[in-house]
């Protein structure tokens, strides 16, 4: 067995993992992420059916602060620690985080001036 693990290091890790993993279950699992990013402190999720979201049980979610809804995201606000909750999900949920990020940005490209008066 790793010390370390004994220790408790790993315990943070563990938070961000059961963080992640209860995001995931509130979202109805994988097959309904289209996107998913961070920012500084909020996991950025575009489901492909909102209507599977549990929203009850995603603001129960020890470590998640709130809950919140913005155009075709829904946004949990983790705090600072949320890199970490980013990663974690995205290994569970078997997606590329560079690439969740990727597509993200390529999707947000400003296509025509119509583009640029909704991004800004």
């Amino acid at each position: 067995m790793n010390l370390y693990l004994c220790l408790g290091g790993d315990k943070m890790a563990n938070n961000n993992q059961k963080i992640a993993i209860s995001i995931l279950e509130a979202v109805g699992g994988k097959d309904n992420i289209a996107q998913v990013a961070h920012c500084m402190t909020r996991l950025r999720l575009n489901l492909k059916d909102e209507s599977i979201l549990n929203a009850d049980e995603a603001k129960k979610i020890q470590g998640v602060l709130g809950v919140q809804k913005v155009g075709a995201q829904q946004q949990f606000i983790i705090g600072q620690n949320v890199p970490e909750v980013y990663m974690a999900f995205c290994e569970e949920a078997g997606i590329q985080a560079e690439a969740a990020n990727d597509e993200l940005i390529e999707n947000k490209k400003p296509k025509g001036v119509k583009g640029l008066q909704v991004q800004y």
